[in-house]
């Protein structure tokens, strides 16, 4: 029977370099020795057998093997996911090279090469089973050995592989196993930060040898109805066996409440270390629909019996639910969604890429929070973990292939990006390549064609479309996808559409709108970039630092405006586009853009790397969600300006909208949902408002008030995850309200708990994250608390201010 055990505890890890060199041939099997095999002193003793040992001497059989001594170097024990690129210093480049700094947009962290080992042991019991390991993501140019020798290398970071290593295996008394891990990032395969190590899972799967294939299912639907769907099961069974196998093969659907609601079995015979095919249909009555409001999913159960005895059971979840893309846009279950989307990497503050599932729930929902409902896993396809949350939450999925290449490891890639996730029902189409100078030139869309022709054979059920930049305006680049994608679209869309009629389009990226929290005026020498609505990061590089707001840009209608222009280009300009996917919903590590050096992270984020918002995330829920909100800018501490004009924009989804300073009304205005109203008021301290109208009378309100000096430390659960949770430290004065500027030292500790990492959304900061310890940016900092019991107790410390400290179990809390 399959088993499936989760491999990521008790591996040690070696930065750089191995002293004692592993190769990966060597010219007799077995013998890569050093790290890739127990050493002498960990008890591996081979002693040759006498017809030998006569021969060469000695009875001494370790260097035949080239078994170490004992292993060279420092080894730390890690527990998997794990980023080592995040535990370096950042460098400094000394230097400004021009806005594509190639370290800035890696983020000033030195590539290098590190190694994980692990020792385990197996019974007896398991020899004769399949024993296959998996690796969701390792960055990267992976290279694997076991027990010494050589088992395989995988190239791209992105996409998961996996190894039967049953032959290589000790069991039982033979003794115990080593395997041995090398990652080497020193060349990137994208242009961000994209972190280092086995950064997602790792399984050990122990199989019979007749057993579903690994992506061995696709369940899909046909003609979808209310009353009733087809639903089509294609099943791959693997025979490891050297003789052919007769087995019997079952489906089982299972409903949301663990009902069967259909059972079917058929005959197979597999070929001898083959792989056979079995495909399944039947007819689901008043199937329950997967929409983004009630994400219903159900299970197909599959089971392999053999001699009477089932040897293998494999689960597929998914769901039953119609989309289809029309010139009106994304059309699910037959009602029309905008693609409210944002694009975003795999990183996050404190832990880098090593996204545990807590945290990947956590940044979803504050993505839903936002008004969101749709992911586009940019650039490279998403881990099956974030799939599973996205149908769970009901997010809409644009899975992406990271290389536009169709040579063996190219298409592999693909493979992998389908198979691997072609039945969740949360991805809703598949995006080939993104921005490919390539596709310029007539290889690149030969390329092209072929990797969708090769894609479509593995999922003939959604319809594909690229990412497109530089090939735009191009036809016969924009006819080979099913829907054409363009990012940052200025017109091309529109003359697509007026020269094409009947075409598909898609807004697939859009806003790379930089802005860095709580800041309110470009500052290169501190790395930072204001909130306002101010134009492009192109313009903050020309200009600099000296970057003033002009009444031109009143009402955020200015051509050059990065913030307003795409979403209401998308809506009413060419509502084709079907909605937008904005760059992007948190900061991520690298592409330093505008000013790189001092700056270590990118500032596009409607959110920073903690998850706490930046005034941006106002604009996109004023746009996205339908409840009244109201959100103004900047905050109201401003001494030293006294007397002197501050510019205050307010985004709302109302009609009206007006401002009180010290409750004195400075006047009502029309506000139009997606533009910006601003006032310029005379800034004195004290209190100001925004109140908006609906039909006259008042639906939402915000303020910001002149707080006094720090005082304490304020500490609240933002989320509470299985393993992780996660706190938010705020600086306040003495009456409770943020300090919007604070930038205090806080010292944090756990009682029954360990301090994952720490962040504070600064761009700038050059502060380790795998600490216990952060300066507050703007008043806020963020700690990662991994449980250890069920009872804990958070601490967070500065000089001169009081503590704060929250006790709790899973049901409770008590704060001081």
């Amino acid at each position: 029977m399959r088993k499936k055990m989760n491999f990521n505890s008790n591996w040690y890890f070696h930065m750089g370099e191995l002293e004692q060199k592993v190769e990966k041939i060597t010219s007799k099997t077995g013998t890569c020795g050093g790290a890739s095999n127990l050493t002498r002193e960990e008890g591996f003793e081979y002693k040759n057998p006498r017809h030998i040992a006569d021969v060469i001497g000695t009875e001494d059989g370790n260097p035949l093997y080239n078994i170490a001594e004992r292993l060279e170097g420092i080894w730390d024990m890690v527990d998997l996911p794990h980023d080592w690129k995040i535990r370096q210093d950042y460098v400094n480049p000394n230097s400004y090279s021009g806005m594509y700094d190639k370290e800035g947009q890696k983020g000033y962290l030195p590539d290098g090469v590190g190694y994980y080992r692990k020792k385990f042991s197996l019974p007896k019991e398991d020899l004769g089973k399949r024993i296959v390991i998996e690796f969701e993501g390792v960055m990267r140019d992976a290279i694997v050995w076991v027990n010494g020798c050589y088992i395989g290398s995988h190239l791209s970071g992105y996409t998961g592989f996996a190894y039967d290593i049953s032959a290589y295996l000790n069991y039982g008394d033979e003794g115990e196993n080593v395997i041995l891990v090398k990652t080497d990032c020193t060349y990137e395969e994208g242009w961000w930060a994209e972190g280092a190590g086995i950064y997602r899972d790792v399984w050990l799967y122990q199989l019979d040898p007749v057993h579903v294939k690994r992506h061995g299912t696709f369940v899909y639907c046909k003609d979808i109805m209310d009353s009733n769907t087809k639903v089509m099961i294609d099943t791959e069974i693997e025979n490891k066996l050297n003789s052919d196998c007769n087995v019997t093969v079952r489906q089982s659907l299972v409903s949301q409440e663990d009902q069967i609601l259909y059972h079917q079995e058929k005959e197979l015979t597999v070929g001898s270390l083959c792989v056979g095919t079995i495909s399944f249909d039947f007819m689901l009555e008043n199937p329950i629909l997967w929409d983004l409001d009630h994400p219903y999913l159900y299970k197909m159960v599959t089971e392999i019996v053999r001699e009477n005895e089932i040897v293998d059971h494999y689960e597929t979840l998914f769901g039953v639910r119609d989309i289809k893309y029309t010139s009106q846009g994304l059309l699910l279950n037959g009602k029309w969604i905008e693609i409210k989307g944002v694009c975003e990497h795999q990183d996050f503050a404190g832990i880098g890429t090593a996204l545990t599932p807590d945290i990947i729930d956590y940044k979803l929902t504050r993505i839903k929070e936002m008004g969101g409902n749709a992911y586009r896993s940019a650039h490279h396809p998403a881990t099956d973990y974030l799939l599973q949350a996205c149908d769970r939450l009901g997010i809409l999925v644009l899975n992406e292939n990271r290389r536009l290449d169709v040579g063996p490891e190219g298409l592999n890639d693909v493979e992998e990006l389908i198979k691997g996730s072609r039945n969740h029902p949360s991805v809703f189409m598949w995006c080939m390549e993104n921005e490919e100078f390539i596709t310029l030139l007539p290889p690149g869309k030969r390329l092209l064609k072929e990797l969708m022709a090769y894609a479509k054979k593995l999922d003939p059920t959604r319809l594909f479309t690229v990412a497109g930049q530089f090939a735009k305006g191009d036809s016969e680049y924009e006819s080979i996808p099913d829907v054409v994608g363009f990012n940052y679209d200025s017109g091309h869309a529109k003359a697509r559409l007026e020269n094409y009629p009947g075409s598909l389009v898609m807004a697939t990226e859009d806003a790379s709108f930089v802005s860095t929290r709580g800041v309110y005026k470009d500052n290169r020498e501190l790395g930072v970039c204001d909130s306002y609505d101010s134009g492009s990061y192109y313009e903050k590089v020309l200009k600099g630092s000296d970057v003033e707001i002009s009444s031109g840009t009143v009402g955020g209608a200015s051509s050059l405006s990065n913030l307003v222009y795409c979403w209401n280009h998308s809506k009413h300009e060419v509502p084709d586009l079907g909605g937008i996917f904005i760059w992007t919903a948190f900061d991520y590590r690298g592409e330093t853009f505008p000013w790189n050096w001092p700056t270590i992270n990118s500032q596009y984020g409607a959110m920073d790397m903690c998850g706490f918002e930046k005034d941006v995330y106002y604009y996109w829920q004023s746009v996205w969600m339908d409840q009244p909100m109201v959100h103004m800018l900047p905050h109201w501490n401003w001494k030293g300006k006294e007397g002197q004009q501050i510019h205050i924009d307010v985004y709302s989804n109302c009609e009206e909208v007006e401002l009180y300073i010290n409750n004195e009304s400075q006047g009502r205005k029309k506000h139009t949902k997606g533009l910006i109203t601003r006032w310029e008021p005379v800034y004195v301290p004290g209190e100001v408002n925004v109140v908006a109208y609906n039909d006259g009378k008042p639906v939402a309100e915000d303020h910001k008030v002149t707080t006094g000096e720090p005082f304490a430390i304020r500490l609240s659960k933002i989320y509470s995850g299985k393993d992780n949770d996660l706190f938010k430290a705020e600086i306040v004065d003495k009456s409770g309200l943020l300090c919007p500027t604070a930038d205090n030292h806080i010292q944090f500790s756990v009682i029954n708990g360990d301090i994952v990492g720490v962040g504070n959304g600064n761009p700038s900061s050059h502060e380790p994250d795998v600490a216990d310890q952060r300066k507050a940016f703007n008043g806020l900092a963020l700690v990662i608390i991994h449980k250890e019991s069920d009872n804990i107790t958070v601490m967070a410390d500065s000089d001169g201010l009081e503590s704060a400290s929250i006790s709790y179990t899973n049901l409770t809390q008590s704060e001081n």
